[in-house]
């Protein structure tokens, strides 16, 4: 495991389209999603992250932007799924924030099938309301795990409102990057830490730390 105390200037990491971002919030709503993940089971050292977002950078401005689904960032007056600048986002995030860089390479079609994802998904709502509490209860619980010592191929469904993680899983198997089996919908925030490795289809750094909570 890396070491988290040093922090870096995330302008001198050479940033990409894809690379992750991984985050221990401090609002009420992260305190719940890390107390619960420490019921389930996560390991101690990465059940304190409650959110993962994605860098998205576009060829066109040059700008390294965050890409992510969250209930609502009140500084951008957004909710859902949307892009924002990183400057601005790692300011007002209250929490500490780390990356985990990914090693293959961005060609053209990449970059096309970036574009194509964002308008895919750039406004979809956050999950919300019964199901919405559900689908996050399951992610959590990851029960698919047992189910699939039945039936292998089982699949659960996911709906058209992303939650954070999910949303980053479906960007993965847009560019083939995550395994085909893994449920896009059933990874909560700590496995994006180390288990994630195991499903990946390209090379990942370790946890970088670029901002304290």
């Amino acid at each position: 495991m890396s070491d988290q105390k040093k922090i870096y200037d995330w302008r001198t990491l050479g940033l990409q389209s894809m690379d992750l971002i991984l985050c221990a919030g401090n609002s009420n709503m992260s305190r719940r999603i890390q107390k619960f993940q420490r019921l389930t089971g996560a390991p101690k050292e990465f059940a304190k992250f409650s959110h993962v977002a994605g860098v998205d950078k576009w060829t066109e401005t040059g700008g390294i932007h965050v890409q992510e689904s969250t209930t609502i960032n009140k500084w951008a007056y957004k909710t859902g799924v949307q892009r924002n600048p990183m400057d601005d986002w790692l300011w007002n995030y209250d929490g500490e924030v780390f990356v985990r860089k990914l090693d293959f390479t961005r060609t053209e079609a990449f970059e096309l099938d970036e574009v194509d994802f964002w308008y895919d998904h750039c406004y979809d709502e956050y999950e919300s309301g019964i199901p919405g509490a559900l689908e996050l209860l399951l992610c959590g619980l990851r029960l698919h795990r047992y189910v699939r010592w039945v039936n292998p191929d089982y699949m659960p469904r996911f709906t058209s409102e992303p939650h954070c993680t999910e949303l980053e899983a479906l960007r993965l198997k847009r560019h083939g990057l995550l395994s085909k089996s893994e449920p896009v919908n059933r990874m909560p925030p700590w496995v994006w830490c180390e288990e994630i490795d195991d499903f990946l289809r390209c090379d990942i750094s370790e946890l970088i730390c670029i901002k304290k909570g």
